[in-house]
């Protein structure tokens, strides 16, 4: 009986969370993401039901090496008509949709109300690529929208493409049951600040951006519409095929950066890495495989599905202000989306590195004037949580006490001068030089004020060389005046 009580029981106690996987590009990977977050769920008796709106091709039957499924269709599915047929992996079922008659609206409501009727704990609907009206609006309506994309320009460009589309379709979509569980009815269509914001952004659907929309629109009224358009939409990205750790980090600052361009508050999920070779042998010539959580593919997915199942509703359907409206004088946690509990300095670093890469994701796909801007309200926002966290490097003496600095040889000042005026001449911060040489600011700092004291003089001359290589200074010079500051103020 023991062992009984320990086995989950068969019947859902809620409704299933919908996970809508979208990837507007072909080749990105959908099912394959599918598949595997599918097996990740079941590992941790998870009842889960994978549904294909795309019947043509059922990816994820050959995957499975099963027989080609005949697509059920909406209305089917809506009177429980259809049953998923049952895989060979325990807790997984799969079933074909028709996308012939799948249309939008009422269809698209149906297949909702339908899915969320179902027996199980997760629903996981493979969407078929690009974002026509049907697309977007089951993408929408999803309670966890995945947009899935690989690291390189052309995908992140279409991702960018499927976030603007949303919106429109948000837009014109009538005031109906749109709204998912713990959001507020969308009902923008059909009223006069709507139509407004709807025409500005069909003048140029795939090239707006939100501060010049957001001041092109003639009324506040009509502003208001579009940021409740924009941060209604909850849209989460996971970068799949990445080819090194740093393509899936550089997620969150991607997302930091289309969150000012485009008002969407898109959340990273990290990254799926892949080893070619590996990946190459899994993919073509074993399709149905399982793959082993040691894998990376299936290890960074068993990973998300670790961080879904983690996340209560409540933080899934929570609604975040619009960035591009944050103030970061007057917010600058939540201009740098720092979670509670997060510490300030190394989110600041990842956002900050990301926009610094000259060939990372953001530069593929975010205008350099506008990376620029990013950065300069990046950095104020530091300053400013610095300050008020209390966790600023700057440390005041005492009440009463007189703070006189141990005299520093002519001789290195003379080095640490250079070293600034050289850094300063290339228009680099510290944080710039740091990032370039891979020594620390702090050390950095030291330098160029001279106090060295906590230095040794090996890592004094290793720095000295490795600043004058890229600042073009002699470095014998430089270390000798370092070394020999080191001695007078240890003396």
């Amino acid at each position: 009986m023991a062992e009984e009580s320990e086995v989950p029981s068969q019947k859902a106690a809620h409704a299933p969370l919908i996970v809508a996987i979208a990837g507007p590009k072909g080749g990105v990977g959908r099912s394959t993401v599918a598949l595997e977050l599918a097996r990740a769920l079941a590992r941790r008796e998870q009842r889960v039901l994978i549904i294909d709106l795309v019947p043509h091709s059922q990816t994820i039957a050959w995957l499975l090496e099963m027989p080609i499924a005949q697509p059920a269709t909406p209305q089917q599915l809506a009177v429980a008509a259809v049953l998923p047929q049952p895989t060979s992996i325990d807790r997984v079922s799969y079933a074909v949709l028709d996308d012939r008659n799948l249309g939008e609206g009422e269809n698209t409501a149906q297949i909702i109300d339908a899915l969320r009727k179902q027996d199980v704990d997760w629903v996981l609907l493979d969407l078929p690529a690009g974002f026509e009206e049907a697309t977007c609006d089951l993408f929408v309506r999803a309670d966890v929208p995945l947009l899935l994309a690989t690291p390189e320009g052309s995908a992140l460009s279409c991702a960018a493409q499927m976030l603007r589309a949303c919106v429109r379709h948000v837009l014109r979509r009538p005031p109906d049951e749109l709204s998912n569980p713990g959001r507020e009815r969308w009902c923008f269509a059909d009223t006069p600040h709507a139509k407004e914001v709807l025409e500005k952004v069909e003048a140029a659907p795939m090239r707006w951006h939100f501060v010049s929309l957001f001041r092109a629109l003639s009324t506040d009224q009509a502003r208001s519409v579009l940021v409740r358009a924009c941060e209604a939409l909850r849209v989460f990205l996971l970068l799949n095929q990445c080819r090194e750790t740093s393509e899936s980090v550089q997620g969150e600052s991607l997302c930091h950066a289309w969150a000012l361009e485009l008002g969407i508050r898109v959340r990273p999920l990290g990254g799926v890495c892949h080893e070619e070779r590996r990946w190459f042998f899994v993919r073509r010539l074993a399709p149905g495989m399982n793959l082993p959580r040691e894998e990376s593919i299936a290890g960074d997915l068993d990973h998300l599905a670790r961080t879904l199942l983690q996340s209560d509703r409540a933080t899934l359907f929570e609604e975040l202000p619009c960035l591009a409206l944050v103030d970061p004088a007057e917010q600058p946690r939540a201009f740098l989306t720092l979670a509670p509990g997060q510490e300030l300095r190394p989110v600041y670093r990842r956002l900050w590195e990301g926009y610094r890469r000259e060939n990372g994701l953001i530069a593929t796909v975010v205008d350099p004037a506008v990376r620029k801007h990013a950065l300069a309200l990046l950095d104020a926002a530091y300053r400013k949580a610095s300050l008020d966290d209390g966790t600023s490097s700057m440390q005041l003496p005492a009440v009463g006490v007189a703070i006189t600095p141990a005299p520093f040889p002519a001789t290195a000042t003379a080095a640490a001068a250079k070293v600034k005026e050289a850094r300063e001449s290339k228009g680099l911060s510290l944080r710039e030089l740091s990032l370039r040489t891979r020594i620390g600011v702090k050390h950095l700092e030291a330098i160029e004020s001279g106090r060295v004291e906590d230095l040794t003089p090996a890592y004094l001359r290793a720095y000295a060389n490795d600043l004058a290589k890229f600042l073009d200074l002699d470095g014998k010079e430089i270390g000798e005046a370092l070394v020999l500051a080191h001695s007078s103020r240890k003396s």
